[in-house]
């Protein structure tokens, strides 16, 4: 803000890409940005919108499905202006480890790929944040509160 003789304020409504400045004073702002190395901060972004712009997405390294799939989802992410967060899910520890760690880093959302946990953990996880799982049948789905998805191929028809 001192280098380009703004206000934090603007300096800030630039970077948010609000439109509160002239071409001229946006351009200079974010060129002294770049030429600084600046970042955006997502936790202090987090703080002040309230909400969280991460998926946080859980995968077992060793399936080349999930693989696929987490290959997918980023890009999708992104287009709709999402950041992606991912943990793997390791066999030797509890997944609810992995799920806690995820919600640490403040994600708004989970996508589990092949969770393993109970269901009354999913739905109970559901009324904390969004849960999709993939690949995991959850009978009942429609009577449980929160917010919880599944995506599944049918198998039988398969």
């Amino acid at each position: 803000a001192e280098r380009a003789g703004v206000s934090r304020t603007l300096v800030s409504f630039i970077l948010d890409g609000k439109p509160r400045a002239s071409e001229e004073t946006t351009r200079r702002v974010l060129a002294i940005a770049d030429e600084i190395g600046y970042r955006r901060d997502a936790a202090a972004r987090v703080l002040a919108q309230g909400r969280s712009r991460t998926l946080g997405v859980l995968m077992d390294v060793q399936q080349m499905f999930e693989a696929e799939l987490v290959t997918a989802i980023y890009p999708a992410a992104r287009k709709l202006g999402y950041e992606v967060l991912l943990s793997a899910n390791l066999q030797d520890q509890p997944e609810s480890d992995f799920v806690d760690s995820l919600l640490s880093h403040r994600c708004g959302s989970l996508i589990l790929l092949g969770p393993s946990s109970t269901q009354d953990y999913l739905v109970g996880l559901s009324q904390r944040v969004p849960v999709v799982t993939v690949g995991r049948r959850l009978p009942g789905l429609a009577k449980t509160p929160g917010l919880l998805g599944t995506v599944r191929t049918n198998d039988t028809k398969g």
